[in-house]
């Protein structure tokens, strides 16, 4: 057999031990719960019940082939949407949203469906053999005693069932069938309670087994009154029996109350594996969700919890790709209000040069490389000196000194980032015409002022925005750049706060847009 042929059968194997399981599970609970009727026949027989014993034993053989018949056809069509989004998962086939969401419910409340189917055959084995003793005159009076002692022993199975088909749910189902967990918010299913299932668990592993004591003592002091039996041979009689029931129910109850530590323990362990990896610092960890009870939702809780964490990780890390870490932790800590106020900033323009030109002659995929690498280079330029990118518009940069959080040197930033743009430019031409690509010319245009600096937008998406007569001008200066034939234009406000160390040159006043008199700029050399 080829090795593809032994992947796509291992998923296939799965498929059919997934099908068995559920019904193995639910016959081998009440199997166990016949075997023990059979042994309490045995040790509780007295002359009275063995008369009827030849009518019981021509109705136990038709009686539990309809009964395996009636509970294995309910099951094989209640668990089919099971087994097609079970089947459908493992193959990787592609299943309608409504199959799956079927399958899914069906499974969470194979566990009750099939209890209460268990609970039913019981009680009409309890009619059925209580009626077949009432045939006989000689056992009638025994006919409530046997239906009592049916019904406690279905109830015994019924758990035991129950806690068994969860336990197999939760260690082999549910964690195909919920990948990603969100079992808790399924909707259309019992909710499984801790509360509910401790109850059950103390029902069925002290009250249930009082009740067969006290059952056991009522028969025999039924038999003793009746003259059946001599008082001494059935106190030893019931020495016998109540050591073998509680032989049972002992058994009984350390494997149900196993199967349900189990499943807690299993749980526990999932939810503090993922709760040690948060607290280091690794968010990419899931609580793998096998229920909808409490421990379940909170595993949910979890993965939503870290999913978030994740994200904030995420919008951490690619803010700081645009601000320094000492402004994006200010920001994130709300520090800085962000809801409008007057600042004293220096605005950055940055635009590229006859770019559309080379847009029209070069690949997309090389244009989208080559602008990517010039907005990379140009915003390691201006986190170095403090300053935020604000925005990318087109093949423009606009960029903020002094805001959001505040720089007293603000305007020597600016300059010294225009200066580290210009040199940076200068090797990532080197690199472009290494590899036959023409070079890259931008302009600069930095101006100082007060700006309003706020989240702006609708309710829906905001960005961090500058608003005022200071960014419009800083935008006109970039613009008047090219005209002067200069990389870097700063205007008079800018150059009056810049030092000896910066290389200045005049030049003429211009008229730019939005203003009535000439504006004075300096060309940063």
């Amino acid at each position: 057999m080829t090795q593809a042929h032994r992947v796509r059968w291992h998923p296939r194997l799965k498929c059919r031990l997934a099908r068995a399981s559920l019904a193995l599970g639910n016959i081998a609970a009440n199997l166990a719960g016949i075997l023990v009727v059979e042994i309490l026949d045995k040790t509780m027989s007295s002359p009275t019940l063995h008369t009827a014993m030849p009518v019981l034993n021509r109705l136990l053989p038709p009686f539990l082939m309809v009964a395996f018949l009636v509970v294995g056809a309910f099951q094989r069509i209640y668990e089919h949407p099971i087994h097609q989004a079970y089947k459908g998962m493992l193959l990787g086939q592609h299943l309608p949203a409504r199959t799956l969401a079927r399958g899914r419910r069906r499974l969470l409340n194979a566990p009750y469906v099939l209890a209460l189917v268990n609970l039913l055959v019981w009680c009409a084995a309890a009619l059925v053999f209580s009626q077949a003793v009432a045939m006989v005159p000689e056992a009638r009076f025994l006919a409530p005693m046997v239906a009592m002692r049916a019904i406690i022993i279905g109830l015994i199975t019924v758990s035991a069932a129950f806690f068994l088909l969860d336990h197999m749910i939760q260690h082999r189902l549910a964690i195909i069938l919920f990948p990603q967990g969100g079992i808790s918010r399924v909707k259309g299913v019992v909710r499984s309670r801790l509360v509910v299932r401790l109850m059950a668990l103390t029902f069925t592993s002290v009250i249930v087994p009082f009740a067969a004591v006290l059952l056991t003592l009522k028969a025999s002091a039924t038999a003793v009154a009746r003259g059946l039996r001599p008082a001494a041979v059935v106190l030893e009689r019931i020495q016998t029996v109540v050591a073998v029931e509680a032989v049972i129910f002992v058994v009984t109850a350390c494997a149900l109350t196993g199967l349900m530590v189990k499943s807690l323990d299993l749980q526990f362990k999932e939810i503090r594996r993922v709760l040690r990896e948060v607290a280091q610092g690794r968010f990419d960890r899931k609580v793998v969700v096998t229920s909808n009870d409490e421990m379940g939702y909170a595993g949910d809780a979890i993965n939503e919890m870290t999913k978030g964490l994740r994200e904030r990780d995420l919008i951490k890390e690619t803010f700081g790709k645009y601000v320094s870490e000492q402004v994006r932790d200010a920001i994130l800590q709300g520090d800085i209000p962000l809801d409008g106020e007057h600042k004293e900033v220096t605005v950055v323009f940055a635009d590229l040069r006859n770019f559309t030109p080379l847009v029209e002659v070069t690949p997309p995929k090389d244009v989208v490389r080559i602008i990517n690498g010039y907005f990379r280079e140009m915003s390691e330029a201006i986190v170095a000196q403090g300053g935020l990118v604000l925005q990318f518009i087109g093949d423009e940069i606009e960029a903020v000194f002094g805001a959001p959080l505040a720089l007293e040197d603000h305007p020597r930033r600016a300059a010294l980032a225009a200066l580290d743009m210009r040199q940076r430019l200068a090797r990532l031409n080197q690199e472009l015409a290494g590899e036959g690509f023409a070079r890259l010319e931008h302009g600069v245009g930095i101006h100082s002022g007060q700006v309003l600096a706020a989240n702006i937008g609708s309710p829906d998406r905001l960005s961090y925005a500058l608003v005022g007569d200071t960014v419009n001008l800083a935008s006109r200066l970039q613009g008047l750049s090219k005209e002067f034939d200069v990389d870097i234009l700063l205007s008079a406000a800018t150059a009056a706060s810049l030092g000896p160390e910066f290389k200045l040159r005049r030049l003429p006043a211009a008229m730019v847009k939005g203003k009535s008199e000439p504006v004075e700029i300096l060309a940063l050399d």
